[in-house]
């Protein structure tokens, strides 16, 4: 990520008259290969929560280490739900959902889907 973040720096000073030894360790930096983010998904049918009410669910996502950045998403429309997502263990990230609306939320079943970037510290 901080790969791109440096492309999108370079393309926006474009000729702007740096010098070539400060631009020409970004631009190695910006074309190394970069590691392919780990995807699950699951159908899940969240039981009905009631206002400050959570449930989390266990997600196996290959490869997730510690300090990995995760990312957590539901095929059905959350109304006022926050879905957090959090790698707990060796493969293995938590989602969770927690009702803060005010009222009652049933959600439809539907796919749940993690995503799992490496962090530079976990081989990233």
């Amino acid at each position: 990520m901080k790969n791109r973040l440096f492309a999108m720096i370079l393309a926006f000073i474009g000729a702007g008259g740096l010098a070539l030894s400060i631009i020409a360790p970004l631009v190695t930096t910006a074309n190394a290969a970069q590691p392919q983010p780990n995807v699950a998904s699951e159908t899940k049918d969240w039981a009905s929560l009631a206002d400050g009410v959570g449930a989390s669910e266990d997600v196996s996502v290959y490869s997730a280490a510690m300090g990995d950045y995760c990312l957590a998403s539901m095929s059905v429309d959350i109304v006022d739900i926050s879905v957090t997502c959090n790698v707990t263990a060796a493969g293995v990230a938590t989602v969770r959902l927690q009702n803060e609306s005010t009222a009652t939320v049933d959600l439809a079943s539907g796919t749940l889907r993690v995503i799992v970037l490496k962090s530079a510290s976990t081989g990233g």
